[in-house]
């Protein structure tokens, strides 16, 4: 059995697709996600996000920026944040659904003013909210 480099990671190798491969696969996309949230490391994201455009990935690219945006939210990650809207997040134009849950954080758990004031900066609308 070979091995294939995937990332920093050496990985098992039974081929070509296989199950083990695409598990593999995911589960270092999604560690580098965990981690670059966690540490509030792009580059952990940017690799994520180009292993995801692989062959056997279970999300694309565009999924995976959803999933990441999600997330800098509870690991309060402004250098991701930061990242996924300059490399093409639409969490700006998601900013109605986004609106609701940050005045909802904010009333809930107190929200990091750095987080808002890098969506602010992008464009973000302050005043848009979700109907429903």
């Amino acid at each position: 059995m070979s091995r294939t480099i995937i990332g920093q990671a050496t990985l098992p190798h039974a081929g070509p697709g296989t199950r083990q491969d695409i598990a593999a696969l995911q589960s270092r996309i999604d560690d580098l996600v965990k981690q670059g949230c966690e540490v509030d490391d792009a580059n952990l994201i940017s690799k994520a996000l180009c292993l995801s455009g692989s062959p056997g990935s279970k999300r694309s690219p565009e999924e995976l920026m959803t999933t990441v945006s999600n997330r800098v939210w509870f690991y309060n990650s402004p250098k991701v944040l930061t990242y996924i809207i300059t490399h093409g997040s639409d969490i700006i134009s998601r900013g109605a659904s986004v609106a609701t849950f940050i005045a909802d954080a904010i009333y809930d758990y107190g929200f990091p003013k750095d987080m808002v004031e890098i969506l602010l900066a992008h464009g973000w609308d302050i005043n848009a909210r979700e109907i429903g």
